[in-house]
């Protein structure tokens, strides 16, 4: 487990752009509907405003 954290560690926000990718490209080929499309970019979304506060909270503790 300690190993998945820290491959992730600096990557979190990069992995749900490319997940909201995969999702929009599954959507265009036809693979899922809108409706399945729109939840999952809305908790994409929210994971990526998180990962996006962490980096924030990170950065604010370096530099104190």
């Amino acid at each position: 487990m300690d190993f998945l954290i820290d491959f992730f560690s600096g990557r979190k926000t990069y992995s749900v752009a490319a997940a909201a990718a995969v999702v929009t490209f599954a959507l265009q080929m036809g693979w899922i509907n809108a409706d399945m499309a729109a939840y999952i970019l809305a908790y994409l979304g929210i994971g990526g405003a998180a990962a996006f506060r962490s980096a924030l909270k990170k950065t604010e503790i370096r530099s104190r």
